[in-house]
């Protein structure tokens, strides 16, 4: 589509391979999913695609809902059973997602940008339930100096 070899423009970089974050293994959710398995490593991006129905969000939101009478197989990160209770403890080991409806599923429309990207992060910050405008704005511009440089 270009026109020209775009291998200056984008080189391939070389990089290490990191320590696995999260492994699948024989997961199997019936009647959706069969025998799936895969490891995700750090430095790696992981996507997943597919028609609609063909089993994408269930695939991503199966290790949360580890237990399910139709889920089998298993999920593991960095070595443990993976059971994540909610973003923030899928960040602290390095795992983010990214829905296909982020407007219903990845953001709070009523709220500021600096909030949502607050949100994860509310029980460290905000252990009573309060989160001060202050510890938002360090959130969301950590280091404000550099921006305005």
């Amino acid at each position: 589509m270009a026109n020209r070899d775009l291998s200056e423009h984008f080189p391939k970089v070389r990089v290490e391979r990191g320590a696995e974050l999260l492994r699948v293994e024989g997961l199997t959710i019936r009647g959706v999913l069969s025998d799936i398995s895969f490891s995700l490593h750090a430095g790696e991006v992981l996507g997943i695609s597919g028609l609609l129905g063909a089993g994408r969000t269930e695939l991503a939101r199966a290790c949360r809902r580890r237990g399910s009478h139709r889920t089998e197989g298993g999920c593991s990160s960095t070595g443990q059973e993976a059971r994540f209770h909610g973003p923030a403890d899928a960040i602290a080991r390095g795992i983010g997602l990214l829905p296909e409806d982020r407007k219903a599923q990845g953001l709070v429309p009523g709220l500021t940008v600096a909030r949502n990207i607050a949100l994860p992060h509310g029980r460290r910050l905000a252990p009573f339930g309060v989160l001060s405008r202050r510890c938002e704005a360090e959130i969301a511009e950590p280091d404000q100096r550099r921006a305005a440089a």
